[in-house]
């Protein structure tokens, strides 16, 4: 019987979780998991990249999703769940902010049931904030009637919620 060598089956990344302040830089550590159960460190440098320039991410109250603020080259939030092992899963489309010129932070309610985006403008134009609904399963929904709001002349540093929601 020849007996042929594991098959990577994922890729576990750490810290699950991060935080990581526009600009700075954090290092991840990444393994190879294989179909018997193995894990293997991956040895090398290993360059991180994405194809859409995010400025901007935030987990709910849980912990349980995450959403990624995209300004390049759609000016869109993705949603993504949270695994075991900080494996994170497309939650379903990105959520389209029409209208927005570059966005730079997210808040999630303290109930998880709303997400808000603050669009600073391109420079010459004043920032507006964007509401969302999340549905089940973390999916952003449609955006909050009313929304987008004027934030104020440039520069707006961020968006936040206080604890009681409000």
């Amino acid at each position: 019987m020849i007996v042929g060598a594991p098959v990577a089956v994922s890729l576990q990344v750490s810290p699950a979780n991060p935080t990581v302040a526009i600009g700075k830089s954090e290092t991840f550590t990444a393994q190879e998991m294989f179909g018997d159960g193995t894990l293997q460190p991956l040895s090398g440098t290993v360059t991180w990249t994405s194809g859409t320039a995010s400025t901007a991410t935030i987990a709910n109250p849980s912990g349980t999703h995450l959403y990624v603020a995209n300004t390049t080259p759609t000016n869109s939030i993705s949603g993504f769940s949270i695994g075991a092992g900080g494996i994170l899963t497309s939650v379903g489309p990105d959520a389209l902010v029409s209208g927005a010129t570059g966005l730079t932070s997210l808040v999630v309610d303290p109930s998880g049931t709303h997400i808000y985006v603050l669009d600073s403008g391109n420079g010459t134009t004043n920032g507006q904030v964007f509401g969302f609904s999340i549905g089940s399963g973390g999916v952003i929904g449609s955006a909050i009637s009313g929304t987008p709001v004027a934030a104020g002349v440039l520069p707006i540093g961020g968006v936040v919620i206080d604890s009681s929601g409000r």
